[in-house]
């Protein structure tokens, strides 16, 4: 998931991003690679999120 100011460069960013995932990774499938839902403050909220509630293993 991509968020913050990268959302500025849309498929611009996007689709050479796919196509490298794609070629790199012939044996599995490429990973599903998207826009950040909360817009440009996804960033935040999950560094926020991660702050609060810690990182689990």
């Amino acid at each position: 998931m991509l968020c913050g100011g990268m959302l500025n460069r849309g498929e611009t960013l996007l689709e050479p991003l796919r196509a490298e995932f794609k070629w790199l990774l012939k044996l599995v499938a490429p990973p599903l690679i998207l826009t950040a839902q909360l817009g440009l403050n996804a960033g935040l909220i999950g560094a926020l999120t991660l702050a609060q509630v810690g990182h689990r293993r």
